[in-house]
């Protein structure tokens, strides 16, 4: 499924991802505040990926503590892959 969206995502028009958009986001839970906020669809989109490798991070934890494996890098950013890999080199 994730490569299936990863090649739907190539074929995204790039003045498209600078689309502006308004968002609107529950910023507390007691208040009912949910304030429009400006953004674009590639920050939207940018932003969805990220939240998903937090939740994936979680579920790899998870499934350590019921020792069920995951791939090497599941739920860590890209950068933070990116880094290991250049210290590795480097050493």
């Amino acid at each position: 499924e994730t490569q299936r969206i990863l090649s739907a995502y190539h074929f995204i028009p790039t003045p498209f991802l600078d689309y502006p958009i308004n968002v609107r986001s529950q910023i507390g839970y007691g208040s009912g505040e949910s304030p429009l906020i400006a953004s674009t669809v590639g920050r939207e989109l940018m932003y969805a990926v990220g939240h998903t490798i937090h939740h994936y991070a979680l579920i790899a934890v998870m499934c350590g503590l019921i020792d069920v494996p995951v791939p090497d890098g599941f739920g860590v950013a890209p950068s933070t892959l990116r880094y290991r890999s250049e210290q590795q080199k480097a050493a």
